[in-house]
């Protein structure tokens, strides 16, 4: 195999890693509180729940990769919040049973999200 055909191969493998870990976000929700009832896992932007039978539904999250971003109005309105990497066993205040889109925020810190899942009153609008 040439130099050529040799730059191809290790290119479509970089291309290949690099779609992958830009999918790698993944978002878990419950329709009961402590991952009971119902489930539904995101990799991608949703931006209305609505059609999906989740909208206003959400009691639990578990997020396995990526800092997200949940709104309880459609289309990323209303008051948010984001969550990072973790066990979300009930979630409390409006956004208890309220969120209506999600999204994944990769680039921004986390600072002021979510609170780590042992304390969770932080709210971001």
């Amino acid at each position: 195999m040439g130099i050529r055909r040799s730059s191809q191969v290790v290119f479509a493998f970089c291309l290949a890693f690099v779609a992958n870990v830009a999918t790698a976000a993944e978002i878990t929700l419950f329709e009961g509180p402590n991952f009971q009832g119902r489930s539904m896992t995101l990799r991608g932007e949703t931006s209305n729940l609505d059609g999906t039978g989740f909208n206003d539904r959400t009691s639990s999250i578990i997020v396995r990769d990526g800092v997200w971003e949940a709104c309880v109005d459609a289309y990323f309105q209303g008051s948010c919040v984001q969550f990072q990497p973790g066990e979300y066993p009930q979630l409390e205040g409006r956004f208890d049973r309220s969120i209506s889109s999600l999204r994944v925020l990769n680039a921004r810190p986390y600072s002021q999200g979510y609170p780590a899942p042992d304390s969770m009153l932080a709210i971001n609008s």
